[in-house]
């Protein structure tokens, strides 16, 4: 029976370094690789072009709310709004 254990034992570990030492190049996608022509290389330049593009717009949106904030106090203040740091 021990004998078994010890088997099954010493399968295990060396399972595992298999896992440890070739999981490296298994597991590298090839832009990691530095392979800029690859499918995954224009996916990965896609995403962040999407995110970017998100970002913008939600700025965009962020701005234009203030200065309409901005216009309407004017409107519902007559327009004699002064504020700090411009003339």
């Amino acid at each position: 029976m021990r004998k078994g254990r010890s088997i099954v034992r010493n399968r295990l570990t060396l399972l595992a370094f298999a896992f440890v030492f070739a999981a490296e190049p298994l597991l590298s996608c090839p832009v990691c690789f530095g392979e800029t022509e690859s499918g995954s290389a224009a996916g990965v330049n896609a995403a962040v072009w999407v995110l970017l593009g998100i970002t913008a717009v939600v700025l965009g949106l962020l701005s234009a709310m203030f200065l309409h904030f901005r216009r309407r106090m004017r409107m519902t203040l007559g327009g004699d709004v002064q504020f700090p740091g411009s003339n």
